[in-house]
């Protein structure tokens, strides 16, 4: 997306996403685990319900899950 003003563009930075995160197996098993998860956000551009997103989204989820295999 671009706009023009007086024969000068001025370009709009697109939606933007960044995440870092581990995976930990607290008690040595593969039967139970950590995941974690920093995602970054600027103008998220779709919503989502398995996802943290919403749309428009601006800002910092920090996802946690405990995962259990039995």
């Amino acid at each position: 997306m671009t706009r023009w003003r007086a024969g000068v563009a001025a370009f709009v930075l697109p939606s933007l996403e960044g995440s870092v995160g581990f995976h930990w197996h607290p008690f040595g098993t593969r039967w139970v685990w950590l995941n974690a998860e920093v995602i970054g956000i600027k103008d998220s551009p779709y919503g989502s319900v398995p996802y943290v997103y919403s749309a428009g989204q601006t800002g910092v989820p920090i996802p946690v899950q405990v995962l259990l295999r039995f």
